[in-house]
């Protein structure tokens, strides 16, 4: 959602900057027409074109960040929180009486792994 978010900003800023540049070569071509001011250097149509193709990938952005915001609100509502204790286990050597079954032995470390092994 925040990396959405700031997408979305980062294109509607550039979506501003292109209607800027629309509104300057705009206003050039009314002095160029009236016959003050140099011709514009560029196209309007492309300046007009950018600006909006920036405006709807900002909207898309926005909205999917809204999207991800309300979807990560729900999953931390909706899903059960897990215990913050830290797992344990019990490693008990030497042989286990008939009364406790059966055992597997796992080798100290950098021993065999059985017949195969030796």
């Amino acid at each position: 959602a925040i990396a959405s978010l700031v997408v979305g900003a980062t294109l509607g800023g550039l979506a501003l900057d292109a209607l800027s540049r629309f509104q300057s070569l705009e206003a050039q071509g009314r002095l160029y027409a009236m016959g003050v001011g140099p011709a514009p250097l560029g196209a309007l149509e492309d300046a007009r074109a950018q600006g909006v193709t920036l405006a709807i990938a900002a909207d898309v952005a926005f909205a999917a960040a809204g999207t991800f915001a309300v979807v990560t609100v729900v999953l931390y509502f909706a899903t059960e929180s897990t215990s913050t204790e830290a797992s344990s286990a019990v490693v008990a050597e030497g042989e286990r009486s008939a009364e406790e079954g059966p055992r597997s032995v796992v080798p100290a470390s950098g021993e065999g792994h059985g017949e195969a092994s030796r």
